[in-house]
């Protein structure tokens, strides 16, 4: 999760055997804002296997005061509690941790509320991903969050940013293609391998990968045995993944990035180009 469980190492160094085996035995209390959309379902599969936490709250804001077992069957006996709504300070007396599973332009509202209530917030919505709030409002066509609240999300690519991210109260989660895209590309550019300015990443996904709301895109009359482009220079990911790509070579790196959706229900395959750099190259 990127943050801490037990505590430190220096804290439990101090502890007797005793008290770290009881700090090790104590769960973190979890709670799920959006947990009958299909990231918050996922989230709930991942996060009930898990031996130290707890989901002591399932949150809804559409269907509260409802089993989350009703839309949801498989979850019968699994999580026996209806769904709460949204309410920040009811949240804070429940979790110690919350999810916040929500629509891009709902986040940059609701997490400072969650903030402001002594929560530790992971978003998985898009709303801080991007630091520049002129170019969250140009890409997502939302007023874009607080600076303060800007600055303070850690982006939470934990494979590369695992130390930035571990101990601290705010994490924006990556988006899915970026997340396809940046484990692919950082280790290659990184190493030197390829010219950062030469980079065409080919994405395709599954119709999930949308949500749950209905619309004529996902239709299946529309999706089924088709293969379609889809937010050609518009997609939100693409000025995600550049700004991390600059923040790693220190020079403005700018991608073709091109999606597709395809009629299979989730799953991500990005398939990157890019031009080798002569000392490589020749060597191959």
């Amino acid at each position: 999760m990127g943050m801490d469980v037990v505590g430190s190492g220096e804290g439990n160094a101090n502890m007797s055997g005793d008290q770290a085996d009881n700090s090790r035995d104590q769960k973190v209390r979890v709670a799920i804002i959006g947990s009958t959309g299909y990231g918050g379902v996922e989230l709930i599969r991942l996060l009930q296997g898990h031996p130290q936490i707890e989901i002591t709250s399932v949150i809804s804001s559409s269907s509260a005061g409802v089993p989350i077992s009703d839309g949801f069957p498989h979850l019968t006996d699994i999580i026996v509690q209806n769904l709460d709504g949204v309410d920040a300070q009811e949240i804070a007396g429940k979790a110690d941790v919350v999810f916040a599973a929500t629509p891009s332009g709902v986040s940059s509202t609701l997490v400072p509320q969650l903030l402001d209530a002594g929560l530790k917030v992971i978003d998985l919505s898009g709303d801080f991903r991007l630091k520049d709030a002129a170019s969250y409002e140009h890409w997502y066509k939302h007023a874009a969050p607080e600076a303060s609240y800007l600055e303070q999300a850690v982006y939470g690519l934990s494979e590369v940013y695992g130390e930035a991210v571990a101990g601290v109260d705010f994490i924006s989660n990556p988006g899915c293609y970026s997340t396809a895209s940046l484990l692919g590309l950082i280790p290659a550019i990184s190493a030197g391998w390829i010219d950062p300015k030469s980079i065409i990443i080919d994405a395709k996904s599954g119709v999930s990968g949308s949500g749950r709301g209905v619309n004529l895109g996902v239709h299946y009359a529309e999706v089924n045995e088709n293969l379609k482009v889809y937010k050609v220079n518009k997609h939100q990911h693409i000025p995600e993944i550049e700004q991390v790509l600059t923040q790693i070579t220190g020079e403005p790196v700018t991608v073709t990035f091109t999606t597709h959706l395809v009629p299979m229900t989730r799953g991500i395959m990005t398939t990157i180009y890019a031009s080798m750099n002569n000392t490589y190259s020749m060597k191959i």
